[in-house]
């Protein structure tokens, strides 16, 4: 449900301003306000998971779900946790060995994340 909710904004917006004057402006503002509640969504992870010491990142994203809703999808949260990852803000003990790529592995009910 968060998933289409969000979605059906993002068309909205991207519709709203279609054949508007300056209408590279407005995609050019709506990509920026995106990047920084991405930015604030990361930092609110990073947050919450140091303070509760959450373990695994589906509860974690489960606890975060009603703030944002509609706001992003389960792939942004998803997107953000990868980072946080390459970045070295969390550790994450996985159970299963990759067979894919790595660097795009998303945790799962059974890796455990080590907050830094």
């Amino acid at each position: 449900m968060n998933d289409a909710v969000c979605l059906y904004h993002r068309r909205l917006a991207l519709q709203s301003h279609r054949g508007l004057l300056g209408e590279e402006w407005f995609a050019a503002q709506q990509q920026e306000r995106f990047a920084e509640e991405l930015q604030q969504l990361r930092q609110h992870i990073l947050h919450q998971g140091k303070a509760q010491r959450v373990r695994r990142w589906p509860d974690l994203r489960q606890q975060l779900l009603p703030a944002y809703f509609g706001q992003f999808t389960l792939n942004d949260y998803d997107k953000v946790i990868i980072v946080l990852l390459e970045q070295g803000d969390v550790r994450c003990e996985w159970r299963r060995r990759s067979v894919g790529e790595e660097s795009q592995r998303v945790p799962g009910n059974e890796d455990t994340l080590l907050w830094r």
